[in-house]
C-alpha cells in the first residue's frame, strides 16, 4: 500500500503537470482536458456564475455553451463544514456483526473551515481489523449562493468530499425556496457528479481517471418538489480490477446542481431566500425508496422521506441558507 501511495503521488503531480502545459492560453484562447475551447472573456463569464477552476476544466461542451454568454453577480451565499467519525462499535466484536453498518458507531458535527482545509487529502485509517481501535474521519463542504443572471436569479449548492465516504449508497442534494411568486426554469436544472479514482490495467499499470455523470432536465435522479428540486446521486464505490488481483480505488467525489428561477406574479419582492440541503447516506439505501422527495424550508435539514426507515438511515447534516435582502424585483 505505501509504494501505491508513492506512486499516486508521482502520478497524481504528473498528470497536473501535464493539464497545466496542455491546458494552457494560446492565442488568446484555453483548452480544457474535454477540449473545450474557451476565451478569457468566456472563463470570466463562468466563474461569475461560481463554476471553479476544477469545475471548468473538467467542463463539457454541452455545459459549456449553456454558459458562456452568461454573466453572473453573486448575491448571497453560505457555506457548512461536517465531520463523520467512525468509531468501531465496542459492544460487538466483529465476529458477532450482522452487518456493515453495526461496525460503527457514527458521529457527525459541524467543524470550521480552517479544521475542513487542514484535513483535506488526508487518507483515513481504513480496514480496522479484529480488536483493533482504529477511527475513520471523513469531512465534507456544502455551499448554496444567489447570483443575478440578467433577468432571473439562479440558485446553485456545491458538495464536495475530501475524501470518498465510508458508505456509498444513493445521496441527495436539494434546494428549496419559499416564495410563491418566483418559479423555477425547468430547462435551466442542472446537476453533475465527480469522482476521482486509480484503476489498475495489466498491460498499462496503474492509471489517474477522472470521471463523471450528468444530470440534464430530463434525468430520472431529478426529484421535483413544490418549490425546489432534489437529485439522487449514486456514490460511486470501489470494485475489483479487470484483473481481479487489484482495487480500482474511488479517492474523492463532489457534485453540484443549481437552476434559475423568474418572476410569476406581478407582486414585487424585496427579499429572496434559497435553502440548501445534502444528505448521506450512512448505510444502503433502495433507490426505490428515494421516488417521493418533499422539500421543507423550514426543516432542520429542508429534506423528508416519506418512509421513516429511511430517513434513519441518513446522516441529517443541517441546511444552509442564502438570503438576498433589500432588492425590489
Amino acid at each position: 500500500m505505501r509504494k501505491f501511495l508513492k506512486y499516486f503521488s508521482f502520478v497524481f503531480f504528473v498528470t497536473i503537470l501535464s493539464i497545466s502545459t496542455v491546458c494552457a492560453l494560446e492565442n488568446d484562447t484555453y483548452t480544457n482536458e474535454n477540449g473545450v475551447i474557451m476565451t478569457e472573456e468566456q472563463i470570466s463569464n463562468l466563474k461569475s456564475l461560481q463554476f471553479t477552476d476544477k469545475q471548468i476544466e473538467r467542463m463539457t461542451q454541452d455545459e459549456f455553451d449553456m454558459n458562456k454568454d452568461l454573466v453572473g453577480e453573486l448575491q448571497s451565499a453560505d457555506t457548512i463544514y461536517y465531520k463523520t467519525t467512525y468509531i468501531p462499535n465496542p459492544v460487538n466484536t466483529y465476529s458477532s456483526i450482522k452487518s456493515e453498518e453495526d461496525k460503527y458507531i457514527t458521529i457527525n458535527e459541524e467543524v470550521t473551515e480552517e479544521e475542513y482545509n487542514a484535513n483535506f487529502g488526508i487518507t483515513p485509517l481504513v480496514n480496522c481489523g479484529e480488536g483493533d481501535s482504529c477511527w475513520q474521519n471523513e469531512y465534507k463542504m456544502l455551499k448554496t449562493t444567489i447570483t443575478k443572471v440578467g433577468n432571473e436569479y439562479r440558485f446553485r449548492s456545491d458538495l464536495e468530499w475530501n475524501l470518498a465516504p465510508n458508505c456509498r449508497s444513493m445521496d441527495v442534494l436539494a434546494m428549496v425556496f419559499n416564495s410563491t411568486n418566483i418559479s423555477p426554469v425547468a430547462t435551466s436544472k442542472y446537476a453533475r457528479h465527480d469522482w476521482h479514482w486509480s484503476k489498475y490495467d495489466r498491460e498499462v499499470g496503474w492509471q489517474d481517471l477522472y470521471n463523471h455523470s450528468i444530470y440534464n432536465a430530463n434525468s430520472s435522479f431529478w426529484r421535483i418538489s413544490l418549490g425546489g428540486y432534489s437529485a439522487v446521486f449514486p456514490l460511486k464505490a470501489d470494485q475489483i480490477s479487470s484483473d481481479g488481483e487489484h482495487i480500482d480505488r474511488v479517492w474523492d467525489q463532489s457534485m453540484y446542481m443549481y437552476f434559475n428561477v423568474k418572476k410569476s406574479t406581478n407582486v414585487v419582492l424585496y427579499v429572496l431566500d434559497v435553502y440548501g440541503s445534502y444528505q448521506h447516506a450512512q448505510e444502503k439505501v433502495d433507490l426505490a425508496k428515494l421516488a417521493d422527495i418533499v422539500l421543507d424550508p423550514s426543516a432542520y435539514n429542508i429534506i423528508n422521506f416519506k418512509d421513516a426507515s429511511t430517513t434513519k438511515k441518513y446522516d441529517n447534516m443541517r441546511k444552509t441558507h442564502a438570503q438576498l435582502s433589500g432588492i425590489s424585483w
